[in-house]
């Protein structure tokens, strides 16, 4: 029997990307979550016998070790988070990356964010959809708030826990006479 070759790491990373036009590699590979209780993923890439970042494995493998005590932060010209690009990458500190994130607006402020306000409006639109039965996805999209968002309305006491009960049994009876 012959021996199998194994592909080396960088031909291994190199399948899980497609180059872009923009010049982005945009990562194919699995995802995992942060961790912390963000409920974004990173690309991942197991080398080692481990997951790891998939951009710190890219800079690592065609630039070199990371800086001692610096992280790799995605220039502000490069938008995509899928980016694994080693020449959309800098070796940066938590101040310069947030200062970049800032200057592109990268960051999200929409109303699904932890700190969004709600308004007496918003409360008595989702408090007389969940009344007549729609369901707590046809209430986010509508509205466009995240779920978080009307657990909060909820747990507050927006939304009459009653009327919440009844409308999840309705739409649960729909779902099962859909089957």
């Amino acid at each position: 029997m012959a021996a199998r070759i194994w592909p080396s790491v960088r031909d291994r990373f190199m399948s899980k990307v497609q180059k872009l036009e923009n010049g982005c590699w945009d990562w194919n590979g699995t995802y995992a979550n942060k961790g912390s209780g963000d409920s974004r993923c990173r690309p991942h890439f197991w080398k080692d016998g481990r997951p790891q970042i998939a951009a710190r494995v890219s800079w690592e493998l065609f630039r070199g070790p990371i800086p001692e005590g610096k992280m790799l932060c995605h220039k502000r010209e490069c938008s995509n988070e899928r980016c694994v690009n080693p020449d959309h990458l800098y070796p940066g500190d938590q101040a310069s990356n947030m200062a970049d994130r800032d200057a592109v607006d990268r960051t999200s402020r929409w109303s699904h964010r932890y700190n969004f306000v709600q308004t007496p409006e918003m409360e008595a639109k989702v408090r007389e959809m969940r009344q007549v039965g729609t369901s707590i996805e046809e209430i986010c999209r509508a509205l466009d708030i995240g779920r978080s968002t009307y657990y909060r309305m909820f747990n507050r006491g927006i939304v009459d826990k009653e009327a919440n009960r009844e409308a999840s049994r309705a739409n649960y009876r729909k779902a099962a006479l859909e089957r």
